[in-house]
C-alpha cells in the first residue's frame, strides 16, 4: 500500500501564494489597497497595525477577509468598552482553581491568548485593567496566568477605532501599534457602484463561485521566519537615522525607537514578498504610516518619507502631481453637468479633449514606471494604485460625460 506524502511548499511558492492573496483581496475590497498591504505585512512582520475610520468603511471586513484566507489560523474579535471585564479578553476565572486559592483564567481558542489574529474594535475605549492585561500580550507575546507564563501565538493584533486617542495615559498603549492608517470612505462613483452591486449579488445568492486563494498557517510561519532574516544594509540604517533627525527637527514628528523598529520589520516583510534578500530605500515608503501620531501630521510624514524612499516613490509622487489637476477639472465638468441637468456643452467638450490626451500620456508613464519597478524588484504598489485611478478617470470621461 502506497501512502500519499504531502510535500511542503517552498519559500518561493509561499511568497507567490501570499502575493496572490494580496492581489485578490485588493480586487475584492474596494479602494482598500493600502489597508490590505499594511495588514498582510503586519502579519508577516508580527507587528500590530491601527485602522482609524468611521463605521462602515470595511475595517473589520478587511481583517475577516484576510483571516478567511489563512487556513488553520485562529482569530479573536471583540468590541471594547469601558465596562468590559478582563475575562472577556483572556478567558473566565477557573472555579476549580478558586477552590484551591488559585486565581487563574481558563484559556481556550475563543479568547485572545490562543489567537493568531486579533481585532479589537473601539480599542481606545478599553479600561485600565484590560489595557494592562493587553500590554504583555502585545509586547512580549506572553500572558501571566496566576504565576504561570504562557507563550501567546499572536501574530498581529489589529486595533480599530473611530478616532485617535486624546488622553495622555493612552499614548503609551497607542505606541504598541506600528503602522497606522486612516480608512477613508469610498471616494469614487465607480467604487460606490461596485460595493452596491456586490451587496445586491450577495443578497440574491449570486456571489462569485470562484474559490479564493488561501495560504496555510505553516506557510505564514515560514514567511515570518524568512522576513526576520532579511538583511537591513548599513545605508538603510543611516537613512533611517537621518529621517528621524529630519522628522523631529523639521516637522516635530516624535515617535519612539520601538515604532522605528516596527517600521523596519514591515520593510523586511515587504522586501521578502518582492523577492529580495535585503531592504532597500524604496521600502522606506512604509514609514509614511509609522511616523505620525496626529491626523494633521499625515502629510508631514509622507513628505519626510519621500526624501528617503527611493526612485519608485518619487516617481509615483511626480506622476500623481501631474494627474491631480486633470482629475480636478474632470470632476468639475461632471458636477456642472449634474447641476445643469443637460448634455455636455461645446466649451466643456473642448476642455476635455486635451485632458483626455494628457491622461493617456500619464497612464502610459505610470504603466512604464510600474513595470520598471516590478522588474527591478521594487515596491510598485503606489504606482499600480495610481494606474487604477487614472484608468478609472478615463472611464468616467468615456462613459459618464461624453
Amino acid at each position: 500500500m502506497t501512502m500519499t506524502q504531502t510535500v511542503a511548499p517552498t519559500l518561493a511558492q509561499s511568497i507567490a501564494t501570499a502575493q496572490a492573496v494580496r492581489t485578490e483581496m485588493k480586487a475584492s475590497l474596494v479602494e482598500r489597497d493600502a489597508e490590505v498591504d499594511i495588514l498582510l505585512l503586519s502579519i508577516i512582520a508580527k507587528t500590530h497595525p491601527l485602522f482609524i475610520g468611521s463605521g462602515g468603511v470595511a475595517k473589520s471586513m478587511t481583517v475577516t477577509e484576510m483571516h478567511s484566507r489563512i487556513t488553520g489560523a485562529t482569530k479573536f474579535e471583540i468590541l471594547m468598552r469601558k465596562t468590559l471585564p478582563v475575562e472577556a479578553i483572556v478567558g473566565p476565572i477557573s472555579l476549580k482553581g478558586l477552590e484551591h486559592d488559585q486565581f487563574r483564567h481558563v484559556i481556550s481558542d475563543r479568547f485572545l491568548p490562543e489567537a493568531n489574529i486579533a481585532l479589537l474594535d473601539e480599542i481606545f475605549k478599553s479600561n485600565a485593567v484590560v489595557l494592562n492585561a493587553l500590554l504583555g500580550i502585545l509586547n512580549e507575546r506572553k500572558f501571566h496566568n496566576d504565576g504561570q507564563i504562557l507563550r501567546v501565538p499572536l501574530w498581529s493584533c489589529v486595533g480599530a477605532s473611530n478616532e485617535l486617542p486624546t488622553e495622555t495615559e493612552l499614548a503609551a498603549f497607542r505606541d504598541r501599534f506600528g503602522a497606522c492608517k486612516i480608512v477613508e470612505p469610498v471616494r469614487t462613483d465607480d467604487g460606490f457602484i461596485r460595493i452596491l452591486r456586490g451587496q445586491v449579488a450577495r443578497t440574491a445568492g449570486q456571489a462569485s463561485q470562484v474559490a479564493p486563494t488561501t495560504i496555510s498557517k505553516d506557510e505564514i510561519h515560514a514567511l515570518q521566519a524568512a522576513a526576520a532574516l532579511i538583511r537591513v544594509p548599513d545605508d538603510v540604517y543611516k537613512d533611517l537615522a537621518t529621517m528621524k533627525r529630519e522628522a523631529e527637527g523639521q516637522h516635530n514628528l516624535q515617535i519612539s525607537a520601538r515604532r522605528y523598529g516596527e517600521g523596519i520589520k514591515l520593510c523586511q516583510a515587504q522586501a521578502l514578498l518582492l523577492g529580495r534578500q535585503a531592504v532597500t530605500s524604496d521600502d522606506l515608503t512604509l514609514f509614511q504610516h509609522v511616523l505620525w501620531n496626529d491626523e494633521e501630521d499625515i502629510a508631514k510624514a509622507a513628505e519626510v518619507t519621500l526624501q528617503f524612499a527611493g526612485i519608485g516613490a518619487r516617481e509615483a509622487s511626480r506622476l500623481r502631481r501631474a494627474f491631480e489637476p486633470f482629475k480636478q477639472k474632470v470632476m468639475e465638468i461632471r458636477d456642472e453637468m449634474a447641476q445643469n441637468q443637460g448634455p455636455i456643452t461645446t466649451e466643456q467638450s473642448n476642455a476635455l479633449t486635451p485632458i483626455s490626451a494628457n491622461l493617456r500620456k500619464v497612464l502610459q508613464e505610470v504603466e512604464k514606471a510600474a513595470s520598471d519597478a516590478q522588474s527591478a524588484g521594487r515596491d510598485a504598489s503606489e504606482l499600480t494604485s495610481l494606474r487604477d485611478e487614472v484608468s478609472a478617470l478615463r472611464t468616467v470621461i468615456r462613459e459618464e460625460i461624453l
